[in-house]
């Protein structure tokens, strides 16, 4: 005599397992672009008398097209990703720290302030600065130091650090170099950001 087994509830509903997730389809990545923003990009207004060259490294030079004798004072630009909030603050102790080990008897003094540099596309930027005095045989050179640090997007975060450097003319001694300084610090300070990347 034959009997028939009728399916239990369960096994009748019974699903099978879940095949694996398949990875989405490749694509093509553009640099830069949403996925990798590039740095932001910057202005700095250029004094008369000087001009811009390119160097390996640097986003940016700036320089007198007459340099003056025993030094040649400059302006630079540099930039690069950094990790999601990052604080200046430490971006430029690291600076100054290495600015220490390569020069016995270095000086510097740190200011930090959060705000917007000036800029055409309210890019929040959290800025650090620091002024370093670095002897040299012959006398010393002075250097204002910046970095500026942005999210560019949520997980990509950039920061630029612009650095000015020239002799200043020691007390009693020539006083050729005396108009470098200001010049220096005014295209310093005209350093801005804009929303639109390199």
């Amino acid at each position: 005599m034959s009997t028939t087994t009728n399916p239990s509830p369960a096994a009748a509903t019974a699903v099978p397992p879940a095949a694996p997730a398949q990875p989405p389809p490749g694509h093509t990545l553009r640099y830069p672009g949403p996925e990798l923003p590039g740095l932001p990009s910057f202005e700095v207004d250029v004094p008369p008398g000087w001009h811009v060259i390119g160097a390996p490294g640097l986003l940016a030079v700036l320089t007198p097209q007459e340099i003056p004798a025993g030094f040649t004072p400059t302006l630079t630009v540099t930039g690069d990703t950094v990790a999601p909030g990052s604080s200046p603050h430490d971006l430029l102790e690291r600076g100054l720290a290495a600015a220490r080990g390569d020069y016995h008897g270095a000086e510097h003094a740190v200011s930090a302030s959060t705000g917007v540099l000036p800029d055409d596309g309210g890019l929040q930027v959290v800025v650090a600065s620091g002024h370093l005095r670095l002897p040299l045989a012959d006398g010393a050179v002075e250097q204002v130091l910046t970095v500026a640090v942005t999210a560019t997007s949520p997980g990509v975060w950039h920061a630029l650090s612009v650095a000015s450097t020239w002799r200043p003319a020691e007390r009693g001694g020539p006083v050729g170099e005396d108009h470098v300084g200001p010049v220096l610090r005014a295209a310093h300070a005209s350093f801005r950001l804009t929303r639109g990347q390199r």
